[in-house]
């Protein structure tokens, strides 16, 4: 058995926010840091945001991204899954499936 990877495009899947997906844009401006990479920044675009996700309080709803919540008592707000296109690519910095990615997103207030 054997898997491929398709490596000529790469994406970063970032959860935000509910009350902060309402200002993010197709087409805005994204600074990608990974942590196999701290010091090199990354350029990306938003290509997407999640219209829905997957509730663990016994709904079933198959296909849609199920976002770990951690609570205590307090109810914290949902995460929505961002798709971000990587732009810049660097063979000196080669990108792996998986990595962690620190994201800021570029707007107006």
């Amino acid at each position: 058995m054997m898997s491929l990877v398709d490596n000529r495009t790469w994406y970063v899947l970032a959860n935000f926010r509910e009350n902060s997906v309402g200002s993010i844009r197709l087409g805005t401006r994204v600074e990608v840091y990974l942590l196999s990479y701290p010091n090199k920044r990354i350029d990306g675009r938003v290509r997407g945001v999640g219209w829905a996700l997957y509730q663990g309080n016994g709904t079933r709803v198959a296909g849609l991204p199920q976002v770990e919540e951690i609570r205590n008592w307090v109810q914290l707000s949902q995460r929505f899954t961002v798709r971000i296109l990587m732009e810049s690519g660097d063979a000196a910095f080669p990108l792996r499936m998986g990595a962690t990615a620190i994201v800021t997103i570029q707007g107006n207030r």
